[in-house]
């Protein structure tokens, strides 16, 4: 019963670390937002809208190439020819 009690205290204590671990990392996702919307937002209303199209679009291109190159089929095995009898 005792090992019971350590095992159930040790899988308590390893999810507490998993949650704390998933929040501080959701914490500090959300503050990247939060900077980096702060700092287009400065931005689009000091020089305009139009360049941030004209970069999101060229960004769009560059990732449709980027999963072109590096996501390709599965390649096929040969099929196995028969042998010479």
């Amino acid at each position: 019963m005792a090992i019971m009690l350590k095992r159930s205290a040790v899988v308590a204590v390893a999810l507490v670390l998993v949650a704390t671990v998933a929040g501080l990392a959701g914490t500090c996702g959300n503050g990247g937002v939060l900077v980096f919307s702060l700092i287009i937002g400065a931005l689009v209303a000091r020089i305009g809208y139009t360049p941030f199209f004209i970069c999101l679009g060229v960004l769009d291109l560059f990732g449709a190439l980027f999963l072109w190159t590096l996501v390709r089929p599965p390649d096929t095995a040969p099929a196995a020819t028969p042998a010479a009898a």
